[in-house]
């Protein structure tokens, strides 16, 4: 019967023209959907960004509202402590900061010093060790007593540029650091004026420990920074097993996951010239050997190859003048988080709380090994 074979014949064309419709709808609504998720991804970003300045701005009120403690160790600094502690409330102390000194045992009149000071600045406290027990202990006791989350050291010989401490202190909220410094250590003799051009370091904008073992010019060499209280628990504090406790600490803040960033266009004043803390202590100890003491519970962060150089036939040497031409390498970026016996006790504060480190002993140990 023909009229069915035309039938069919017209069933098949009136489905081949809406296949072929359809074949080129499709390409029309999936340029019309990219165009759709084009601006809906554009929107969002618009959004993020509205978000990140919002974040921001509460993170600069934050900065602003947020105290300041201010720490000083002090040791027969006489000569020097006064111009120290006002460089800080020159434009660098806000209401509700304040500033604890500690006088480490001191035999010259720092003691008289600091009791003219502390009346004409009703918000310096001074706590006394009856002997000189070095630089860690005071500035731990010095820590111990703030009632502020960000610290500020300046030793009692270096000089802070005015305005300067509120401009770190909001920079450091708005980057997310745990450690802010100056991006310059300028180096003065007797009078800032004396300061010659170039005389200085350069810190990095972000400093890693990996940068830290490859060049003295890092943070912890100077010890003049801004600091959480948290990244001060985290790394158990100013190491008292040495009295090169600056170093030491900033080893310690970077190994156990503190970020450390510099302030563009920003410096401070240290002083040279005269037998600092460091020079005497350098006279009767080796650096090289008391670095690697602090080094020892972040061992696993080091390679192999630098843990026998380190603690065998660079002993004396891998830590002094040899570092730059001879630098430590790490085998990973994570932060190390020792056991709690490696934290001190400092009175009522208790270690942090750490993350628990994932090791196959521990899966092991858990019954998660086969």
């Amino acid at each position: 019967m023909p009229w069915l074979g035309q039938k069919a014949g017209l069933e098949f064309y009136q489905l081949k023209s809406k296949e072929i419709a359809m074949q080129k709808e499709i390409p029309i609504k999936i340029k019309d959907s990219q165009s759709n998720l084009e601006k809906i991804k554009a929107e969002l970003a618009r959004y993020q960004a509205r978000l990140n300045q919002f974040q921001t701005h509460i993170q600069q009120i934050q900065a602003r509202k947020a105290n300041i403690s201010f720490i000083m160790p002090a040791y027969n600094c006489a000569d020097t402590i006064e111009e120290s502690i006002n460089s800080i409330f020159n434009g660098n102390f806000t209401d509700g900061d304040e500033l604890i000194i500690v006088n480490d045992g001191s035999t010259d009149h720092t003691a008289k010093v600091l009791e003219k000071l502390r009346r004409n600045y009703p918000s310096i406290k001074v706590f006394h060790h009856p002997q000189n027990r070095g630089g860690a202990p005071a500035r731990n006791m010095a820590v111990s007593h703030v009632k502020h989350s960000i610290i500020f050291c300046l030793d009692s010989d270096n000089i802070l540029v005015p305005g300067t401490v509120p401009k770190l202190k909001e920079f450091m909220f708005t980057s997310g650091a745990d450690v802010a410094v100056f991006k310059e250590k300028r180096f003065f003799t007797e009078r800032i004026e004396n300061y010659a051009e170039g005389n200085k370091w350069e810190f990095k904008d972000i400093t890693t420990l990996d940068d830290a073992l490859k060049t003295h010019i890092f943070p912890g060499a100077s010890g003049n920074y801004m600091f959480t209280k948290k990244s001060w628990m985290r790394a158990g504090g100013y190491p008292e097993l040495t009295g090169y406790d600056t170093h030491g600490f900033g080893l310690r803040q970077l190994a156990t996951g503190a970020k450390m960033v510099s302030m563009p266009d920003s410096y401070y004043y240290h002083r040279q010239g005269w037998e600092s803390y460091y020079i005497r202590y350098s006279k009767e100890h080796n650096i090289s050997l008391e670095m690697a003491q602090v080094l020892l519970p972040f061992k696993h962060l080091i390679s192999d190859q630098d843990i026998s150089y380190i603690w065998g036939e660079g002993k004396e040497i891998w830590y002094s003048e040899v570092l730059e031409s001879r630098p430590i390498s790490l085998i990973e970026s994570n932060p190390c988080y020792p056991s709690e016996l490696f934290y001190p006790s400092w009175g009522d504060i208790s270690p942090p709380v750490l993350p628990v480190v994932i090791t196959m002993s521990t899966l092991d140990t858990n019954g998660g090994g086969s």
